[in-house]
Order: structure tokens, then C-alpha cells, then sequence
């Protein structure tokens, strides 16, 4: 099986014969119909999904559970990401800069990408949900932290790849912050280099304060723990781990569903996500806060600046309220919507 093909769980593997380096990321970026993948504008290759292969039960019935096949491609220039140092997205988005900003739209391709994943989660979500498939798994384990007292009943939710790390096969040579060996086969593993978003380790220790956190990935649970360890070795900030199993399948993607979190007695409007990609949580588009992607980059501050922010949900009754009032992302997007010709193609 290729490198990879852990990731994709699928006798499929992707051809990954590009000088480029293909992250481990989780997610499944679908191409439906003649619509483009959020990032195929800026990526050397397009994103592959397609059906695994069509399973079938003891009695002969298809497996409409079976997993996507995807390649993710690196992309081809990131400069375009970084090119405006003082671009802060969550100064920009909280001071709704947007309305007034005659550039808005060049903001380093930011909000193009935005759009492109905010037309992926109304196509999840339509059809009044067609194509739902509910999470292979229940996330409720007995000895989970969440289920333990705590003083705060707000729960952060954080991606993974792209979001506070990013992850590649091991190129030898490069200055990664840390190196992971993950099994990919019986008897094989796979080291990967793993770039820490700066700041990642203050923003874990100054939220955690008063909320509790939750890593939420679509990627495959080992390969989450490994990146766990990385960046919480003693555990000391998350109190659970959901993964791929605890997705909701819709439509060709895999979508994180924060209803997930009232089987830990809370209640979902204090429960709000940190991804990359808006369509990571379609089904709650008002509870997520998008985050810039993070390439490798050292100059990075976005985390820096989110944790300034969340430390005010103190003032708010629940997290809902102090999205709404704090940034309004549902604003955003709307104004993303009826500006569309304005992005580019």
C-alpha cells in the first residue's frame, strides 16, 4: 500500500509522483459536478475523491458506509498567504473591515478559498440532508475527561492539519519542529515532519484556562494521537480526541458534527470549532470560526491573536452570543455570497 493509503483506508492509492509534498490533512475536499475544490486554484494537482470500493455486507447489501479516496495536493505557491504580514483575519472579521475595505477581495486569496468551502457546505446540506450517513462510532468513553467535573462548561473544538500544524512525509533536511512514525501496513510505518503553528503552545495554555478543549479531526485516530503528542505531551489541555469515526459523512465529505458534544452534557450553544475549512461544519455554520490556513510559515500570528479574542467569552453567557457579537461570521459569509462576482475564478 502507498504511504499514505493509512489515511485513505482503501486498496486505492493516490499517485503521488509530483516533486511536491502532499500533507496528511483530513480534509476531503470533493469535487462534485463541475464545481472546483476550495483550493484547486493555487494547487499544482486537482483533488481526486471517488468511492473506495463498493463493500458489501454477509447478506449481500452495499456498504453505503465505505470511505472516499482522496489525494490532496500541496499547494503550489503560499506565498499569496503570507505576502501582507499586518493581514490579520480575526482583527479584520471582528472590526468588520470588510464592508469598508475597497481590496477586500485580494486579501491574500483568503476570501476567495472561504467562498469556494462555503458553496461545499450548502451543497452538504442540501436536499434537506440527502445522503446523510451518521458517525461510525459513538465518541462517549468512560474514562473521558469531559465526562469528569469541570469549571467551565464551554468546549473549543480544534482541528489539526493546517489549522495547528502541518504535516508531510519526512523530507530529511528540513527544520520540522518534530518527526512522527505512524503505521501504515502490519508491519510498516511512515515517519512524517510535523511544522507547529507558532504560538500553538500559548493559545493551548491560556484557553484551557477557562474552557475545555477538543481535538476534532477527520483524519484517522492514530495519526491524530501521534500529532497529539506532539503538541500536548503530557495531555495537559485536551480532554478528547475525535476523529474520523465521530464525522458525519454527507455528500462526499466528511463533516464534523458539533451535536457530538451534548452527549457530554453541554449544551451546543457553548460549543464552537476552530478549522480551516467552512465546510468542515456545515451542518453548524453559525458555531464555527474559520482560521487562515497554516503552511509552515514562522511568521504566523493567527493563533496569537484568536487567544486575545477568546479570552473575552467570560463576557458573553455562552459562546454562541459571543460569536454573534464578536465577529458574526454568518455576516460574513453573506456578504461573501452577494459579492461572489467580485472573487476570482
Amino acid at each position: 500500500m502507498g504511504t499514505l493509503g493509512w489515511l485513505f483506508e482503501t486498496d486505492q492509492v493516490p499517485d503521488e509522483s509530483t516533486e511536491e509534498h502532499p500533507s496528511p490533512s483530513e480534509k476531503l475536499t470533493p469535487k462534485l459536478g463541475q464545481i472546483k475544490t476550495p483550493l484547486m486554484v493555487k494547487w499544482n494537482r486537482v483533488t481526486q475523491v471517488g468511492q473506495s470500493r463498493i463493500n458489501k455486507d454477509k447478506n449481500g447489501a452495499i456498504n453505503k458506509y465505505c470511505m472516499p479516496v482522496i489525494a490532496q495536493a500541496q499547494p503550489a505557491n503560499t506565498f499569496g498567504y503570507s505576502e501582507d504580514k499586518s493581514f490579520s483575519f480575526f482583527r479584520y472579521v471582528s472590526n468588520r473591515e470588510y464592508l469598508k475595505d475597497g481590496a477586500w477581495s485580494s486579501k491574500e486569496g483568503y476570501f476567495q478559498e472561504m467562498h469556494r468551502s462555503l458553496m461545499f457546505a450548502k451543497l452538504a446540506t442540501s436536499n434537506n440532508g440527502a445522503g446523510q450517513v451518521s458517525p461510525t462510532s459513538s465518541p462517549i468513553q468512560k474514562n473521558s475527561r469531559l465526562n469528569r467535573g469541570t469549571v467551565s462548561n464551554k468546549i473549543i473544538m480544534l482541528d489539526l492539519d493546517e489549522t495547528l500544524v502541518r504535516a508531510e512525509p519526512y523530507v530529511f533536511g528540513k527544520a520540522y519542529n518534530d518527526i512522527i512514525s505512524v503505521k501504515v501496513g502490519e508491519d510498516q510505518h511512515q515517519s512524517f515532519g510535523v511544522f507547529v503553528r507558532p504560538f500553538t503552545q500559548e493559545f493551548l495554555e491560556v484557553i484551557s484556562r477557562n474552557h475545555r478543549l477538543v481535538v476534532y479531526t477527520a483524519s484517522v485516530q492514530e495519526y491524530a494521537e501521534k500529532i497529539v503528542q506532539v503538541i500536548d505531551p503530557k495531555r495537559q489541555y485536551f480532554d478528547e480526541i475525535l476523529s474520523r469515526q465521530h464525522c458525519t459523512f454527507i455528500n462526499g465529505m466528511f463533516v464534523k458534527n458539533l451535536n457530538i458534544a451534548t452527549q457530554y452534557g453541554v449544551q451546543l450553544e457553548n460549543v464552537t470549532i476552530v478549522d480551516n475549512y467552512v465546510h468542515s461544519y456545515a451542518l453548524h455554520l453559525d458555531q464555527g470560526i474559520p482560521i487562515k490556513p497554516f503552511y509552515g510559515s514562522k511568521d504566523d500570528k493567527e493563533l496569537l491573536d484568536l487567544a486575545n479574542m477568546l479570552h473575552l467569552t467570560d463576557d458573553y453567557p455562552n459562546l454562541q452570543e459571543f460569536l454573534r457579537s464578536h465577529f458574526d461570521f454568518p455576516k460574513l459569509y453573506h456578504f461573501l455570497e452577494v459579492n461572489k462576482t467580485m472573487l476570482s475564478n
